[in-house]
């Protein structure tokens, strides 16, 4: 998807966030050991693209925990990586990850988050 086909906006960001690989998005969604920390280059109410050490191959379903400390709280986002290319950082990969909307995920919540805190970029 283009950036002229995007329902959301995209925002900017240098975040930190964590990366765990899971079985499955639903309540079976066990997690593997394999946990990234990654930076975020942008997000949206949609998805994130970031940056990480480790490929994580296309269609992999993901937990991604964003953290903020002003104000203080964390989203537990369940998705799914719709892209992957090589970031011309040594031995980093970039990223798409597309949030999916399920029980145990903080889509709603997240989504009520980024209107309240980027009012601006919402119409």
């Amino acid at each position: 998807m283009t950036n002229n086909n995007r329902r959301n906006p995209r925002l900017k960001t240098h975040r930190r966030a964590i990366v765990v690989r899971i079985g499955a998005i639903d309540e079976n969604a066990v997690e593997t050991n394999e946990t990234l920390m990654c930076s975020l280059s942008d997000l949206s109410v949609n998805g994130t693209r970031l940056s990480v050490g480790s490929l994580i191959p296309k269609g992999s379903p993901v937990k991604v925990t964003i953290i903020f400390k002003n104000p203080a709280c964390h989203f537990d986002l369940l998705g799914e990586v719709r892209w992957v290319s090589k970031s011309s950082e040594p031995n980093r990969w970039l990223t798409g990850i597309q949030f999916k909307k399920t029980p145990e995920g903080d889509l709603g919540a997240w989504e009520t988050f980024l209107k309240q805190q980027f009012p601006d970029s919402f119409d």
